[in-house]
């Protein structure tokens, strides 16, 4: 076999939300950098995260690096070698500078001119004994719109690194970065999962994690937040206002998504639907619900990261949450009508 597949996951504090996104894409993007830069052939590069970990699997890598061809320019090749094609003085130094016999000396045109090269053949060398300084390369290269600093002065992430697990399919990459060892030990979902899950290859890790409450891949968390979303809207005979900047918001905010719909008293209709709105999805990150007509109703939907044995517990917490957030807005929206908006002119 001559390739195989690698796996980098960083588990940390929850990350927010709104660097996760972020994260995936600047992960995937430096690896591919320092791929190529290392001469590491590879198939393609994948990056998943929710808000405890990152996952990196570069797939398809090369067991060695690719061999390197290093090219030395010398004299041109009039100077290097007379008419009759013996070696002058200038193409034996050149030689000798470069530790080869003037006999390997190559022809190569540059811009017209013919000129002397040394061409040097480097073996490339085992991916495996690469992969622990490149990978450390890589972590470093991460900087965060906003990073903490903690144990280690010299390390810095959006949050703590708490554990780091890396394979070579099945083998484990000697790596040490912000003070964790990696080995081959993740962390299932933080309420629900087991808190230490043994991986034995790269295959095992999604099934492993999902057995264990948490949806590493993004695209998957998401068809599952939206169908579960979906079959909420047919039980209130309602439609969620999902709004795709929420639906990534929420989608970075949960392992295991599990939405669950709530309600507020009829009264508070009487303010302006933006309001309402503004306060449920900006303040709570929930989405406001529709009727066919696209009028407001007394509903909501979130999306918690817990699935609790009695979603009624989770629901009237939410509702408890929402009514005293709608209720300062009530006071706020009552005491700027006691006063019309010609009246503020001059404090503007």
């Amino acid at each position: 076999m001559n390739e195989r597949d690698l796996l980098l996951e960083i588990g940390t504090e929850e990350i927010p939300s709104r660097f996760v996104a972020w994260a995936r894409e600047e992960l995937a993007s430096l690896a591919r950098q320092e791929f190529a830069s290392a001469h590491l052939k590879f198939r393609d590069v994948g990056v998943y995260g929710t808000p405890r970990r990152l996952a990196l699997f570069v797939r398809g890598v090369a067991i060695n690096q690719e061999d390197l061809v290093q090219e030395h320019k010398g004299p041109a090749w009039a100077q290097s070698f007379d008419v009759y094609g013996h070696p002058t003085n200038a193409g034996r130094g050149f030689a000798k500078s470069r530790g080869v016999p003037v006999e390997s000396l190559e022809k190569r045109v540059v811009e017209g001119v013919p000129y002397a090269f040394v061409l040097t053949r480097i073996e490339g060398r085992p991916t495996a004994a690469l992969l622990p300084e490149l990978l450390d390369r890589l972590l470093r290269r991460i900087v965060f719109p906003k990073n903490m600093y903690w144990d280690d002065p010299g390390t810095r992430f959006a949050r703590p690194i708490r554990w780091l697990l890396c394979l070579w399919d099945d083998e484990v990459i000697p790596l040490t970065f912000a003070g964790c060892v990696a080995d081959r030990f993740t962390s299932g979902h933080r309420f629900l999962g087991q808190k230490r899950v043994e991986v034995p290859s790269v295959r095992a890790y999604m099934d492993l994690l999902y057995d264990n409450y948490v949806i590493v891949d993004q695209d998957k968390r998401r068809e599952r937040m939206t169908g579960a979303i979906a079959a909420l809207e047919k039980e209130i005979d309602g439609k969620a206002d999902l709004t795709p900047a929420l639906v990534e918001e929420n989608l970075d905010l949960v392992e295991y998504p599990v939405p669950f719909f709530g309600t507020f008293e009829d009264r508070f209709l009487d303010m302006p639907p933006e309001v309402l709105t503004t306060t449920m999805a900006v303040h709570q990150r929930y989405f406001p619900v529709h009727n066919g007509q696209g009028k407001l109703l007394p509903l909501f939907v979130g999306v918690s990261n817990n699935r609790a044995t009695s979603m009624a517990v989770v629901r009237e917490g939410n509702e408890r949450v929402l009514r005293a957030r709608l209720s300062d807005a009530a006071f706020f929206w009552a005491e700027d009508q006691k006063r019309p908006l010609a009246s503020r002119v001059e404090e503007l």
